[in-house]
């Protein structure tokens, strides 16, 4: 059974939640156009977050091994680095809300789920 963590992580709502790839650090997602990354060493997760300001509300998000991309009510899907905590740009438009994303295992697509 896996073991539950939890920390106070933003003030508004939280859209998304993942690890990286590695369990190195865990990433935040709220409607407070911020994400969060906190690093986890072992069962001990840090309590102080490193911040990305984000263009636009997250409402859902992804995270590979160097990457985070995000989903917005714009429709707007953009790619953060998770080294330099950048914004890379969007990576894709559509018409309508994004609520949901997802990466194939090797990397090469994302699946994006609208309202």
């Amino acid at each position: 059974m896996a073991k539950v963590t939890s920390r106070w992580a933003h003030s508004d709502e939280i859209t998304g939640v993942a690890y990286t790839p590695d369990g190195s650090n865990i990433v935040t997602a709220s409607e407070e156009y911020a994400l969060h990354i906190f690093p986890q060493i072992g069962d001990k997760a840090d309590s102080t977050a490193e911040n990305i300001i984000t263009d636009e509300a997250v409402t859902c998000l992804v995270v590979n091994r160097t990457d985070i991309y995000t989903g917005a009510a714009d429709g707007i899907v953009r790619q953060y680095n998770i080294r330099t905590r950048e914004s890379m740009g969007a990576v894709g438009r559509y018409d309508l809300a994004i609520r949901c994303l997802a990466q194939s295992p090797n990397g090469a697509y994302l699946a994006v789920g609208t309202a």
